[in-house]
């Protein structure tokens, strides 16, 4: 027995290669003269339990080279009761068993949450749901802050979809793409406009913000956009700059509350009051490329039939061809008008709202919304706006609010290998998978919750497709260029009298206002 105890202990364990022998040809079977041939002599007789302490699987503490172990533990995948207008992540494979991961069609509408730090497969997992989405003639928008996964998706487009695609790059300075970010369809999508131009600019100024700066461009918004058909931000920075033109605006408004501000209020404020509010437009007046695209009138789509049409609208945001405040801006403001859409959709019969799935990268980068995030996954399931893949690197990126309102609404969660503390905040959503095996999850697998957290599983994403023989980006930037945009002379002669507004003298060399607390130094 002390020879068994010594076999249990780890420390003497050793990893042998087993192979196959037959009993009866080892030298430990021989028979007894005159007994029955079932009869072993010079052995040694175990029962099973000492047996497995003598062979065994080898324990953690054993180190070999010979040796595969398995970081994480696997679940199986569910039964899909359809498999139509579902998406395949990849593969799961539980004891052996390869079957395909996938979104059922009963959980797409519930939204989907993808968290991954940067080199894990995230981005071929996002190009490959895409592309099938767009494969199946579903209506697509991409939002994108790096610039790779709509250059990913461009060269993979099918012949059949090249005529949906509306390719969004405001970095094409040659043929400036018409997106006026003010233009509103109804009074609704107005005040959302104005409070989402508010909240924007505050939020990348926010140590520089005041009650009275928010005031004058609130007010000067909602003025330009009731008395300037197609007005843009340029009317918003003329207001304030130009006297004259500030009268014409005033005498065509509607609505007394913003004549009384101009005739009441602003009158008796201090001349140097509006250089706060025309600070803040300058990041998007002063940089040519942005002026072009965001103070054309209107703008060269209709976000109704995009999303009614089942287009593919494609937004390059990139971060390395705008700077982040502008990019982010502008993706907030795609993102609200899609909404407004999406919920202007209320008056169309439910037959007739078709899927529309929304992709974006960093979307914590454009989801500062004048409409509540958490309205906008509950309502906008009604209206057949899937947010089909919200994608980031970092949990602790998100604010408590929103990672509160992720977590509750989305119906499927997917996990790749993330960071100690973001790996114990997915876990307990997980259920099934702990923060240890997130952390060790190898590049292209990660674990899936779709609905309950008993449906919790484990992939390896397929890799990326193959591209097309033909590459369809040129003919589909040429293509845009011809029904979006203008030839940047055209567009900048257009805009040359608007946008080209001088100070006035008196206002230029106004003294400091030591009351004001809001300038930008």
């Amino acid at each position: 027995m002390l020879r068994i105890n010594q076999a249990t202990s780890a420390q003497p364990s050793v990893v042998f290669e087993l192979r196959r022998k037959l009993l009866g040809q080892s030298p430990i079977r021989k028979p007894l003269h005159g007994a029955s041939s079932s009869v072993l002599i010079n052995v040694l007789v175990l029962n099973v339990a000492e047996l497995a302490s003598l062979v065994h699987l080898p324990g953690e503490s054993i180190v070999s080279d010979r040796l595969r172990r398995v970081k994480t533990r696997t679940r199986p995948a569910p039964n899909c009761r359809s498999a139509e207008s579902s998406v395949v992540l990849g593969e799961n494979v539980h004891r052996g068993v390869t079957q395909p991961a996938l979104i059922s069609a009963e959980m797409r509408p519930r939204h989907c949450y993808l968290a991954g730090a940067s080199g894990t497969g995230k981005s071929t997992l996002l190009l490959n749901m895409i592309l099938q989405d767009i494969e199946a003639g579903h209506g697509v928008g991409v939002l994108d802050p790096h610039g790779d996964l709509i250059h990913d998706v461009l060269r993979r487009i099918p012949a059949h979809r090249i005529d949906d695609v509306i390719l969004f790059d405001p970095s094409d300075d040659q043929f400036p793409f018409a997106l006026n970010i003010l233009e509103a369809k109804d009074a609704t999508e107005r005040e959302r406009i104005v409070a989402e131009t508010v909240m924007s600019l505050e939020r990348y100024f926010p140590a520089s913000w005041g009650p009275r700066l928010e005031r004058i461009l609130t007010f000067t918004l909602y003025t330009v956009l009731d008395a300037i058909p197609g007005a843009t931000l340029a009317d918003v920075e003329r207001m304030l700059t130009d006297p004259k033109f500030r009268e014409e605006v005033i005498l065509k408004t509607k609505d007394a509350r913003f004549v009384d501000f101009w005739n009441k209020q602003f009158l008796f404020l201090p001349k140097n009051a509006v250089d706060p509010v025309l600070n803040k437009l300058s990041v998007f007046l002063l940089n040519r490329t942005v002026r072009n695209v965001i103070c054309q009138r209107h703008s060269a789509i209709d976000f109704d039939d995009v999303l009614n049409s089942g287009k593919i609208l494609l937004a390059n945001l990139s971060t390395g061809l705008l700077t982040e405040k502008i990019a982010g801006t502008l993706g907030s403001f795609l993102v609200t008008k899609i909404v407004n859409a999406a919920f202007r959709r209320s008056r169309l019969p439910e037959a007739e709202r078709r899927p529309w799935y929304l992709y974006v990268d960093e979307f914590q980068n454009f989801m500062n919304l004048s409409v509540g995030f958490e309205r906008i996954l509950a309502e906008s399931r009604k209206y057949n706006l899937v947010l089909a893949g919200l994608a980031n690197q970092y949990v602790g990126q998100i604010t408590p609010t929103v990672r509160q309102a992720l977590f509750g609404n989305v119906g499927t969660l997917i996990v790749f290998r993330l960071g100690i503390d973001d790996a114990q905040l997915v876990s307990r959503e997980l259920g099934a998978f702990t923060a240890e095996e997130v952390l060790n999850l190898d590049v292209g697998q990660a674990f899936v919750r779709s609905g309950m957290s008993s449906a919790t599983l484990n992939l390896t994403t397929n890799p990326k497709p193959d591209i097309a023989a033909a590459d369809p980006s040129s003919s589909i930037q040429v293509l845009n260029r011809t029904r979006y945009s203008r030839p940047v002379a055209e567009v900048e002669a257009e805009l040359g009298s608007v946008v080209s507004v001088d100070r006035v003298p008196d206002l230029a060399n106004e003294p400091e206002d030591v009351d004001e607390d809001d300038l930008v130094v």
